[in-house]
């Protein structure tokens, strides 16, 4: 059996180039946005600095949560009963972690997620905006998630994924 040829509009094939392009950027920013970050984090512990966590105003933070050093909540964010937060997280505008989500160091929820209970994100991993994890996925240390996916199977470690169903599309390249 042969392969089949796909016939897409100049527009679709544009739009799909520059998604790709963007991807690709979005890769290298995050592998160096968690270097930086495992590097300041060590530096600052290392010399006794205070790492501090910010959580604006407006996020609602369960008293019944635990955060890391140098967690950032960003507003109209929401932390519930008994999420555990890694250090040198972001959980940015809007999002929601729920019961139970563990976020493991170094990790960045962009806004408008929604992780629903008992999800994992691991080491250094980045969910993109507007995306949604159903309950007990696992996302594996340094993969990333694209803009507005639908996860609802575990992804593996350094990959990436994005899409509605979510897939695995190819390994996180440094």
């Amino acid at each position: 059996m042969g392969m089949e040829t796909i016939t897409i509009s100049r527009a679709e094939y544009e739009r799909l180039t520059t998604q790709v392009a963007a991807l690709q950027q979005e890769n290298n920013w995050l592998i160096e946005q968690i270097r930086l970050a495992r590097k300041w984090y060590q530096l600052a512990r290392r010399t006794g600095f205070e790492i501090v966590n910010i959580i604006d105003p407006s996020a609602a933070v369960s008293p019944h949560a635990k955060l890391g050093e140098g967690v950032f909540i960003g507003k109209n964010a929401v932390v519930n009963a008994y999420a555990r937060i890694g250090n040198m997280v972001i959980v940015n505008t809007g999002s929601i972690v729920e019961h139970a989500d563990v976020l493991e160091d170094f990790v960045h929820i962009a806004p408008g997620c929604t992780l629903s209970g008992g999800v994992r994100v691991c080491r250094g991993a980045h969910v993109g905006a507007g995306s949604v994890v159903r309950q007990d996925i696992v996302i594996g240390a340094e993969s990333l998630i694209g803009i507005g996916s639908v996860v609802v199977r575990d992804i593996a470690p350094r990959m990436v994924a994005y899409g509605n169903p979510c897939k695995e599309q190819h390994p996180l390249e440094i």
